[in-house]
């Protein structure tokens, strides 16, 4: 009994060496642009380009077993599969039936006429191998058989066989008798010896005369296509390149002998490897070198946005042409910068399992999600975009702003541009139930277990759905087109230009180690107090999280801050642990919060989704000052709630931490401790305060804060051109991360709402027993069980557009809505065992310390994160008075 070996398998097919499947395919497709006077629907290109790689299989399974005797006596063929032994003969016709049952299938959803002659082009296919026992022309017949896909691509744009289909055919068939005759060259000594026929053996000396001939008549026809369809220059400068490459061919045939075609063949493929790789090598260094010189428009975001907010409120001076220039320099920053941070490893993964895989089997991963993810999503955006970005060329698109920036053009090329550097029916009350969507969910859910990169995996598996759709005709080919509008909305949304200004503001201050003065300064202050080093741990923290509002920044600085200091004095691992894990995760919800603004303007998209549904055509927005300040006390509170628990932990078990310095301690530099203290305080209380007093937006704000902490540095001697460069650097990569999951989910939204989703989960909710609490209580369950594996952006990104619109058409307050899911991912990110923060702190967690120390340590932190859950949905006023009061 053999073993089955894939990659026999695969060698059997040529799947190892596509090169024909391209020979076979270019023509294919060729025709159908051809003979559909342009863009081909979406169907159709599937169905051809999927059915020409399953023919040509089928045609090298049935060939290689007709050859099965003889191919071990010819140089060329004789590590095949079936000639050596790798695959039984019996297993090849299998799997010969099962490739053409599989075109088949693909068939079936073509016209009548189309079907037929798919019949007789498997006919010709078939017959093909024997031919070269029969006659001296299985090239012509190879040619037919390899040209037929241009007569079904007539037929199946029901233009019918017209005189230019049957010219493009014959153009084909004299290329294919032409190339596959070099072949034969390479073999014809062995050919005469088993008694194989060829017509490299038909033409003798004659043969590179022939082939020439062959070559050209190729080439007439060709033209007389194009001059049939009234082609302009551009089609007969592609003529002129294979023109060119049909003299190559001459010359590298040139002396007929057996081993100079075959090594020269060998030679070319080795010429196109080493071109590809040095073009792969050049792009990677070009999106390098990009990268380094755009990561400086995060800084140059910065000190525009603050020369804005200067001009406005002191000389009264609009700007809307730097306004434009900063939302456009954030476009070009992320969309630049996704195949550079995708080179880097910078994008997100759920790597639960991948991180405990062998690098070959990453690779695997890494190989089979470049294939199945990545090139769909990049030809998709890029496809997409082209009709976009052309209609804005033509009239060379503006501004729709008075003294805005002229050449809107140029930054909608970038939509479909950046991406080249990398590749049903509705639910009704009267309609059985689709589970389509449920589907996506469960597929999309497996594939980011399997560790591959966050937003490919959201758009890539959302498109894979989306082709199968269109081939079922289950799923309508213009709700893609909504796509680059979408993107293009993505760029010039204002709050989410605050991005990487607030990311650089927080890398910034994390850079300047403010912290670490701050740390030291305070827990002076505290060291009177049983546990006071621990009690500054949370004020550090909360601190930190409000200036940086990046978790894992924070809990890893605190835990190399304070971890070891901590476990020095005695204080006990757990409770050292748990108060920097829990601490470390209130940016999640003390504003200005990253988390808060994604958030903020994903639930005021849903806010507004939801009073259409309900026939409100002046919709109400949800601002991120909203939940900046619906945050706030909650976030205050929790705080509160992390205090009470230290004092009362050292008041009811003292062992748990050492005891309070003695009387006769040094005194208190009371000045020392404000000069830490001030700066990042008055940082936060002007961004926060400018935005909840209204006096800024978020974005103004975000610059304003962004060079506080510029100034910090400069003032605290940490600002040099090196550490610029690396804040830059890490809002560069974070901004690109962030942006390309909400590609991602925005391709996989609107997949989902194709396919009916809105619909299916609005049935749900309003059949759920309990009403609005019962469809909050499972959206609460779910969101807490997704934080296990994904972070908080791909859930804003993914789940709270699709469940959002629901539970607001139910009556939920946004505001209230937005700090519970704040705070529930809060409290999944310290859930043992697969709590985010669990994971950044043991990464700097000595060795002596066990995880469950660290499990033990966030229990009691978790059950006051669940407090604050039941006070919030007891007193939603907690959430809402605040807004209220500053907003009205």
């Amino acid at each position: 009994m053999l073993s089955i070996n894939l990659r026999d398998y695969l060698k059997l097919m040529r799947l190892d060496r596509p090169v024909g499947s391209l020979l076979l395919l270019w023509p294919t497709l060729a025709a159908l642009w051809m003979a559909a006077g342009g863009v081909p629907p979406v169907s159709l290109i599937i169905i051809f380009t999927l059915g020409t790689f399953l023919m040509r299989s089928a045609g090298c399974v049935i060939n290689d077993y007709a050859d099965r005797h003889v191919d071990g006596q010819v140089k060329r063929t004789q590590d095949r599969p079936l000639a050596t032994g790798q695959i039984r003969h019996r297993d090849a016709l299998l799997l010969f039936t099962g490739l053409c049952l599989a075109a088949g299938l693909l068939v079936l959803f073509l016209n009548r006429a189309t079907q037929l002659l798919a019949v007789g082009g498997l006919l010709v296919a078939a017959a093909y191998p024997f031919m070269k026992r029969w006659t001296h022309l299985p090239q012509v017949v190879l040619g037919i058989a390899f040209s037929w896909g241009i007569l079904m691509a007539w037929t199946a744009t029901d233009r019918g066989l017209t005189n230019t289909a049957g010219v493009m055919f014959v153009g084909s068939l004299l290329w294919i008798v032409a190339y596959d005759t070099m072949y034969a060259m390479v073999d014809r000594d062995d050919d005469l010896k088993v008694g194989i026929k060829s017509t490299a053996i038909l033409f003798g000396d004659l043969d590179r005369i022939m082939i020439g001939i062959l070559q050209i008549s190729a080439l007439m026809s060709f033209i007389l296509a194009g001059l049939q369809l009234g082609y302009q220059h551009f089609y007969y400068v592609g003529l002129l390149v294979c023109a060119a490459l049909f003299g190559y061919q001459q010359y590298l045939i040139r002396n007929r002998e057996r081993e100079v075609p075959l090594s020269s063949w060998s030679y070319t493929s080795r010429a196109c490897r080493y071109t590809v790789l040095f073009l792969i090598r050049a792009i990677d260094g070009l999106n390098q070198r990009v990268a380094q010189a755009i990561r400086w428009l995060a800084l140059f975001m910065v000190l525009i946005t603050v020369t804005i907010v200067v001009l406005r409120y002191l000389f009264g001076v609009g700007a809307i042409f730097l306004q434009e220039s900063v939302m456009y320099m954030h476009g070009i920053l992320f969309m630049l910068a996704i195949p550079f941070t995708l080179r880097a490893d910078g994008h997100v993964r759920v790597d639960l399992i991948y991180s405990r895989l062998s690098q070959k089997h990453k690779d695997w991963i890494d190989a089979g999600g470049h294939l199945l993810l990545l090139l769909p999503v990049s030809v998709f955006i890029f496809v997409t975009s082209l009709p976009y970005v052309s209609a804005s060329w033509r009239v060379l698109e503006g501004s729709t702003e008075v003294g805005g920036v002229p050449a809107v053009f140029l930054l909608k090329t970038l939509m479909g541009s950046a991406r080249l550097p990398n590749a049903c029916s509705r639910l009704s009350e009267n309609a059985d139930m689709d589970y389509t969507p449920i589907a996506m969910f469960t597929v999309t859910f497996v594939a980011l277990l399997a560790g591959y990169p966050v937003a490919l995996t959201l758009g890539g598996v959302a498109l894979l759905f989306a082709l199968g759709g269109i081939l079922t005709g289950a799923f309508s080919v213009g709700d893609l087109g909504f796509m680059p509008g979408r993107l293009f909305g993505t760029i010039t949304n204002q709050t989410l230009v605050a991005v990487p200004l607030f990311v650089f503001m927080g890398v910034m201050l994390e850079k300047t180690r403010l912290a670490e003065g701050l740390l030291e300064s305070l827990s002076s202050l505290l060291r009177r107090f049983r546990g006071g080093l621990a009690i500054t741990v949370v004020l550090v923290g909360m601190l930190m999280a409000a200036s940086t509002g990046i978790v894992g920044a924070t809990v890893v600085t605190m835990g190399l801050m304070s971890l070891p200091t901590m476990l020095k004095q005695g204080y006990q691992p757990s409770l050292a642990t748990g108060t920097i894990c829990a601490t470390g995760t209130l940016g999640q919800i003390i504003p200005p919060s990253i988390a808060l603004v994604l958030l903020g303007d994903v639930l005021s998209n849903a806010y507004q989704q939801a009073q259409l549904n309900m026939g409100i055509f002046a919709p109400k927005a949800v601002s991120v000052g909203d939940l900046f300040a619906g945050a706030l006390m909650p976030g205050l509170l929790l705080v509160g709630f992390y205090l009470l628990y230290v004092i009362g932990k050292g008041f009811f078990d003292p062992d748990s931490m050492p005891a309070a310095a003695a009387d006769d301690a040094p005194d208190i530099n009371l000045m020392q401790t404000l000069s830490s203290l001030l700066p990042p305080l008055t940082l936060i209380v002007a961004v926060l305060g400018s935005i909840l007093g209204g006096w800024a937006t978020p974005t103004e704000a975000a610059g304003v804060g962004a060079v506080g902490a510029l100034i910090l540095a400069v003032v605290y001697r940490r600002c040099t051109i090196k550490m610029l460069g690396e804040v830059c650097d890490s809002t560069l990569s974070t901004t690109a991360m962030v942006f390309f999951i909400l590609i991602g989910a925005s391709i996989f939204s609107l997949v989902f709402r194709g396919y009916g989703g809105d619909d299916l989960v609005h049935t749900w909710f309003e059949n759920m027993p309990g009403g609005m609490w019962g469809a909050l209580a499972i959206v609460m369950l779910a969101i807490f069980l997704l934080g296990f594996i994904l972070d908080f952006i791909e859930i804003t990104f993914v789940v709270v557009p699709i469940v959002g619109p629901v539970l607001l058409a139910m009556g939920i307050d946004p505001i209230w809505l937005g700090v519970l899911i704040a705070v529930n991912l809060q409290t999944s990110f310290l859930t043992p065992p697969f709590g985010f923060a669990l994971f950044y702190l043991r990464g700097v967690t000595p060795p002596e310390v066990p995880t469950t120390a660290i499990y033990r340590g966030v229990v009691p932190f978790i059950i006051m994160q669940l407090l604050l859950l039941g006070v919030l949905l007891a007193w939603p006023s907690l959430a809402t008075w605040l807004p209220g009061v500053i907003y009205g």
